[in-house]
């Protein structure tokens, strides 16, 4: 039988395959008090990506909780080098681009759904509507999950 944690990380696998890039990860919003992290994650290179917690309002997960959007670090941005040593998840998996979207339901950010590149990388609309698009296949996963619902069992 197939678990909840199976299929985001097939999910996450696919997402990865689909947008050519290197690594995706899945950060879920249940306990911004204690801290943040990126719970699922696919073609990660260090186990740090995991053991990553940020407080509510660092990082790549604070930009774009503040600006309620999807937030695109790529060749198109001036102070990417610099904006890499911001985001501890860039540096720990050596990400030069990365796309997070959020995973919204009536308006509350559940999760944030990454992907990113180990090489400079421009992403193009077609890349980001499908994560984004995945975001909303994910969003009553993560919130059956939040509301109980569904077992991650």
């Amino acid at each position: 039988m197939i678990t909840i944690k199976d299929h985001i990380e097939q999910e996450l696998d696919s997402l990865r395959a689909r947008t050519g890039s290197d690594f995706s990860g899945l950060l879920l919003m249940d306990t911004p008090d204690t801290g943040l992290r990126w719970q699922f994650v696919s073609g990660h290179r260090s186990s740090r990506s995991k053991q990553i917690i940020l407080r509510p309002g660092q990082g790549l997960p604070g930009l774009v909780t503040r600006l309620g959007r999807r937030v695109v670090l790529d060749e198109s941005v001036q102070d990417i080098r610099k904006l890499r040593f911001d985001n501890p998840i860039m540096l720990a998996e050596n990400l030069h681009a990365v796309a997070v979207i959020p995973i919204v339901r009536e308006r509350e950010i559940l999760g944030l759904l990454m992907i990113g590149s180990r090489k400079p990388t421009l992403y193009s609309s077609q890349i980001i509507e499908m994560v984004e698009q995945e975001a909303e296949i994910l969003s009553p996963v993560i919130y059956g999950l939040k509301s109980g619902t569904i077992s991650s069992r």
